[in-house]
């Protein structure tokens, strides 16, 4: 048998220290030590000295691709180009319309620049400004982001690049509505007083690189959004969540994030599908990581410390967590609520407060190798651990005892070393010597086995996989069995035992017998070990072959 294997302790990566300068240079931010204070202050933006750092001041700009006529501060991309030196090129690819170096100004009650059905063309925002200071909006209606001026805002669009902009002291600072194919990076989006990116209904979006500070609500809120990228991001001191992945936004990546400082949690998915969520460090939040009434989303070599919750899902199905590091959480490394379906593995979980894992109401939980120490409880709550895994006991036995399926994840079933379950799951029946005369060889034991299981695998090593021990009643241990393999089709194994060791049945050592003899009313426990370090090394990396390879 293979020794347990270990998960090392992944060394956490220094945090870069610009996001700390500029927490200090927008010191106008108070902050304590749980939640963000939200001191955000109106400004005079015509006689602020920021505008004299851009190279052109204007106000509120409309660019509508379709439009016929044109107006004082609104028309199509020609007019742009017409009207203004700060506008070029000539929108074809290799040659995009670029807006670069502008200060634009909604007058506290429009939107800075604002850019509609543009598909055709191929175009670029950079070194620019959008403020729109709507202040006066009181009490905050989060459930009306529409009601919020953005710094720039873009409907019905494509092929767009935003990208080294401030977006700051606006309703939003950013919002993208029916859009496709943009790359949003590199800006600085702060002090905004609803949130800091919105994209609704948009597709095919990366969001990369963008710092976002203390945007009220939210950092990054996605909605009804799929197949978007969310990377490299900083999402801090935000009242709610860092980054929101929600309402039907499938097919979406979150890598590589640091989220922390946030009041409810640092990076939440609700109600989506076939999300990944990669590589992200989250800290000092609520929750690290939640994902609430979504499906088949994988939470994979994340680091989250300093939470009360490292990593939460509640009302989900069909997820997996796993090779994260899980650490100093106030109450919980990894918690399960109403969470179906769900595989935890390769796991580094210590040194959280109250519970490393903790699964409530939730069915079908797999937990394997997992390294989980130094927690209060280290493993705690309803368990089924399930391996899919069915035994078909032949007819011929009669007088079946009992068939079950055990799970140990460090308690051995003997003290023989060479057999101990540290690493396996067993499933066993007893045969009731009474009618041992009634049993036929060979037996013919069938397993149904997952697939991914039996992929790539020979003979020799689906063989591995399995042991087969009965008790040896004479001298107090088990004895491992010989025993041959049938592989069949869509998963099945049958395990054929020619004979079983006589110690099994009870034999004296001291007498002759030309005939097995059975100890009448004892009966013979066959064990069929499942090894779990195999099986959940295998599942585990044919889950990281299913990733998208667009990653």
């Amino acid at each position: 048998m293979k020794n347990k294997k270990l998960i090392t302790k992944k060394k956490l990566t220094r945090i870069s220290f610009f996001l700390a300068i500029l927490i200090l240079i927008t010191s106008q931010i108070g902050f304590n030590d749980t939640l963000p204070l939200i001191e955000q202050k109106k400004i005079d933006i015509k006689s602020s000295s920021e505008i004299d750092t851009y190279d052109y001041y204007v106000g509120p700009i409309e660019i509508n691709a379709t439009l016929s006529f044109n107006t004082s501060n609104s028309g199509n991309w020609t007019w742009a180009i017409d009207t203004f030196d700060w506008c070029t090129g000539s929108g074809a690819l290799g040659d995009p319309y670029v807006i670069d170096g502008v200060f634009f100004d909604g007058n506290e009650t429009e939107n800075g620049l604002t850019i509609l059905d543009s598909t055709d063309y191929y175009f670029e925002i950079k070194n620019c400004k959008g403020n729109s200071s709507i202040w006066d909006i009181l009490p905050l209606q989060p459930w009306l982001p529409g009601e919020y001026k953005a710094g720039i805002y873009i409907e019905s669009s494509s092929k767009g690049i935003i990208y080294n902009n401030n977006y700051s002291l606006n309703g939003l600072g950013i919002k993208l509505l029916n859009s496709t194919n943009f790359t949003v990076s590199g800006n600085l989006i702060l002090n905004n007083i609803y949130m800091g990116l919105y994209l609704s209904e948009s597709s095919n979006i990366t969001v990369s690189q963008n710092i976002l500070v203390n945007n009220s609500n939210y950092g990054i809120f996605l909605s009804n959004s799929k197949n978007n990228s969310i990377l490299s991001n900083s999402a801090s001191y935000h009242l709610r969540f860092g980054i929101y992945i929600s309402e039907g936004s499938d097919n979406c990546i979150v890598s590589s994030n640091n989220a922390f400082n946030n009041g409810l949690a640092g990076i939440v998915i609700g109600s989506s599908f076939n999300t990944i969520i990669l590589k992200n460090l989250v800290y000092n939040n609520l929750e690290g990581i939640r994902l609430s009434n979504s499906t088949k989303c994988d939470v994979y070599s994340n680091i989250a410390f300093n939470n009360s919750k490292g990593i939460y899902l509640r009302e989900t199905d069909k997820s997996t967590i796993l090779n994260n590091s899980i650490y100093q959480n106030s109450i919980s490394g990894i918690g399960l609520f109403i969470a179906n379906n769900t595989l935890i593995g390769g796991n580094f979980i210590e040194n959280n407060t109250r519970f490393g894992v903790i699964v409530s109401i939730s069915n079908s939980t797999v937990v394997l190798n997992n390294v989980v120490s130094h927690n209060l409880n280290n493993i705690f709550g309803e368990f089924e651990i399930v391996l899919n895994i069915s035994l078909n006991i032949p007819d011929n036995i009669t007088g079946i005892v009992d068939v079950e399926s055990q799970f140990w994840e460090i308690n051995p079933i003997a003290e023989s070393p060479e057999f101990s379950a540290e690493n396996f799951t067993s499933m066993y029946f007893s045969i009731d010597t009474n009618n041992i005369s009634l049993v036929e060889f060979p037996l013919y034991i069938t397993l149904k086995v997952p697939k991914q299981i039996l992929d790539d695998l020979d003979e020799t090593e689906i063989i591995n996989l399995f042991e087969i021990v009965t008790w040896d009643v004479d001298n107090n241990f088990w004895v491992e069995e010989n025993f041959e393999i049938i592989v069949g089709s869509n998963g099945t194994i049958t395990l054929v035992i020619d004979h079983l060791s006589l110690f099994a049945i009870g034999i004296s050592h001291d007498e002759p017998f030309d005939e097995p003899l059975s100890i009448p009313g004892f009966p013979i426990e066959i064990l069929i070990l499942i090894n779990l370090i195999s099986i959940s090394s295998i599942i585990i990396n044919e889950l990281k072959k299913k990733k998208r390879k667009n990653y």
